[in-house]
């Protein structure tokens, strides 16, 4: 190579010769990196390792090697680099990592920067938790070490780096290598002894918590070495289906039935709510309820969180159950017509004994017929009022 000699500071820095191999060059690495890493040394300046590192990754390359020893680091990147910032300390740490594994088994210690995977645990709640708020102990088996301070055995399975090296066959000839994290030990290239514990968490549930909502108990989660803090224990509550409510966020929703003489002459109608109160939802007489007409009844929905006074409404949708076929007699039919207003008729069309003929409604569509037969028929544009109203309460 020419130019050799004119360049040799990185050399100086791993303190090897200018001519050495690559063996050597790892060694020199080995070497350094054990005496200057900030985390094993405090003392030691961090600028040092990072200088250290930043020569193998020049010079363990051997394109870059060549033009370093042709040019000096202006070849490489056209300006010298010998100037660091804190932000660049982050892929001097992955280096190293990549080049002893990433657990300091040579070193006989760890930093502890890490922590563990984090547990759920699907926790069912009622709605009634929900809406009064409830202290479950939930019963837990966690995986806790035997003794901290003893010194884990190697692990066969990573030769003690906490990774494992595997080729990735691509295509035409050419094949990846992956590094992944060994899964015997979860990358921490020990294994230690570890026995199982039984413990009581209490769970407060708020009033107001909603389905999905999650608890965290932070360090509750399993222990696997002394190196890496434990993770979190979270708990997603589930909300069970209630009988007869439904919630959506702040609001308690529930479907009535009544029959066609209530929905016209009026009904009073009993309702538990979730803390055993009777709501007693009244419409008046001559208040039609049309079928899948809702009410709302303000502030008798869930309580509403941080927020201890409010609460927000309860939503009733009608259904209105008619009578069955032939069970309202020719007479009672009759009084009816006379009762209640027929629909006004259009005068356009008129009606010849020539043109008529009479047809009969003889079937009712199923479901399948039914949804069949909507699918080919147009979208009738027809105005329609809000009927969402207010109800009155007797308590």
């Amino acid at each position: 190579m020419s130019s050799v000699g004119m360049h040799h500071e990185l050399y100086d820095i791993l303190g090897v010769e200018v001519d050495c191999d690559q063996t050597e060059i790892k060694k020199a690495y080995r070497r350094c990196a054990k005496q200057c890493h900030p985390d094993r040394n405090p003392g030691v300046d961090p600028d040092l390792f990072k200088k250290v590192s930043h020569a193998y990754e020049i010079l363990s390359d051997p394109q870059k090697r060549e033009k370093y020893d042709k040019y000096g680091e202006q070849g490489l990147h056209g300006t010298n680099n010998n100037m660091f910032t804190q932000d660049e300390q982050q892929p001097y740490d992955d280096l190293f990592s990549a080049f002893f594994g990433s657990s300091f088994d040579d070193f006989g210690e760890k930093t502890q920067n890490s922590k563990g995977e984090n547990i759920r645990h699907v926790l069912p709640v009622s709605l009634e938790d929900l809406y009064l708020g409830k202290v479950i102990n939930l019963s837990i088996e966690r995986t806790v070490l035997v003794d901290r301070k003893k010194k884990g055995r190697k692990c066969l399975e990573c030769d003690g780096k906490g990774f494992v090296t595997t080729n990735r066959y691509i295509g035409f000839g050419i094949s990846q290598r992956w590094k992944s994290k060994c899964k015997n030990c979860s990358g921490h290239g020990q294994l230690f002894r570890t026995k199982k514990e039984r413990k009581v968490l209490q769970v407060n549930i708020e009033r107001g918590m909603e389905d999905k909502e999650e608890i965290r108990f932070e360090g509750m989660a399993d222990e696997t070495s002394p190196f890496i803090k434990p993770g979190d224990l979270i708990v997603v509550l589930e909300q069970k289906q209630h009988s007869y409510f439904s919630r959506v966020k702040n609001n308690l929703y529930i479907e009535l039935s009544i029959s066609l003489s209530e929905a016209i002459g009026g009904f009073e109608l009993p309702v538990e709510t979730l803390d055993k109160r009777i709501l007693l939802i009244r419409n008046d007489q001559g208040t039609v309820i049309h079928p899948n007409m809702r009410k709302r009844i303000v502030n008798e929905g869930m309580p509403i969180r941080d927020k201890p006074t409010e609460r927000g409404d309860l939503v009733v949708r009608f259904t209105v159950v008619f009578p069955p076929d032939h069970s309202i007699s020719e007479e009672a039919c009759a009084r009816l017509r006379v009762l209640l207003p027929g629909i006004p008729r259009s005068s356009q069309v008129r009606v010849d004994s020539d043109r008529v003929v009479q047809v009969a409604i003889c079937k009712e569509l199923s479901s399948r017929q039914e949804d069949f037969a909507n699918s080919e028929q147009p979208t009738f544009s027809r105005k329609t009022q809000k009927t969402e109203d207010s109800f009155c309460v007797i308590l």
